[in-house]
């Protein structure tokens, strides 16, 4: 089931609200690749776009909180949502068409949600009194 961006979703700064967006716009496209009859030669790419872009908006997101002082604190979870990233793709990778193959589809939608609740949700809407 497709995520759709809500209000109450915006942490208050454009910017990083745009990349929450295309996130989630990502992770739509991984799901409907999971869901294609073509998920073997279209997963990857998808998968290896949403990490590439991810480090991006890492980096946009820590600039503008070293800008505001924000705690620390937050760049170690980005830190440990890169590694974990890091496995699933290298999982993925690693099994394109054995028998594990869909335990490493299953364990990226289990990253992939827990990043949209834990991170975005939780964790950045603590930034939102910072912009304000």
């Amino acid at each position: 089931m497709p995520i759709v961006w809500r209000n109450e979703m915006s942490v208050g700064n454009t910017e990083l609200d745009s990349d929450h967006k295309y996130l989630i716009s990502l992770i739509n496209v991984i799901e409907a690749a999971v869901n294609s009859r073509f998920r073997e030669k279209v997963l990857l790419p998808h998968v290896s776009e949403l990490f590439v872009y991810t480090e991006e908006h890492f980096s946009r997101e820590e600039k503008i909180q070293a800008d505001m002082k924000y705690p620390e604190t937050h760049k170690q979870k980005h830190r440990e949502l890169i590694k974990q990233l890091e496995g699933v793709r290298g999982t993925l990778e690693a099994h394109a068409k054995g028998e594990y193959y869909n335990t490493a589809v299953n364990e990226l939608f289990d990253v992939l949600k827990s990043w949209l609740i834990d991170h975005i949700l939780n964790e950045d809407m603590k930034m939102k009194p910072y912009f304000k």
